[in-house]
């Protein structure tokens, strides 16, 4: 039976890992891929799927010399047809509380999360991960990174 199982599961091709093109890969807490950010930030992203969800993380360091300010709940990501439900009601920034972070530099917000999607390997071949919620002395900084399946 478990045959069986296993042979339909591979059939389906029920899920997958993503690349962030131009992204160095660093082997740490799995595959990771570090990235440069915009005023002076440095990106951290992972992401995979298995059939119904995307389990994704960023982190963002702060490479300034000024705090830089986080809400972590505004953590996005999108497929070819647009935005994902997020499983979790909130995104937290790892060793840090409150929904409003406020990052000295040197210091990085981890986040980690898992959005709701149709297995469908074409529509998930590419994601957009965005972050709406970085500042720096109240300007917003972009935050966008695309993720392509493997």
């Amino acid at each position: 039976m478990a045959v069986v199982v296993v042979g339909v599961l591979a059939a389906c091709d029920p899920g997958g890992s993503y690349h962030a093109p131009g992204g160095i890969v660093v082997m740490d807490d799995g595959r990771r891929y570090i990235l440069g950010g915009a005023s002076q930030t440095q990106l951290r992203v992972h992401a995979s799927w298995f059939t119904s969800s995307v389990h994704a993380s960023v982190g963002i360091t702060n490479n300034g010399s000024t705090p830089l300010e986080i809400r972590p709940n505004e953590l996005h990501m999108a497929d070819r047809q647009g935005p994902l439900q997020p499983w979790e009601r909130a995104v937290t920034c790892r060793h840090h509380e409150g929904a409003l972070v406020t990052l000295a530099p040197g210091e990085t917000c981890e986040m980690r999360t898992t959005f709701s999607v149709t297995a469908d390997r074409d529509r998930l071949d590419k994601l957009t991960m965005t972050h709406d919620g970085v500042t720096r002395g109240g300007v917003a900084v972009p935050v966008s990174v695309i993720l392509v399946m493997d």
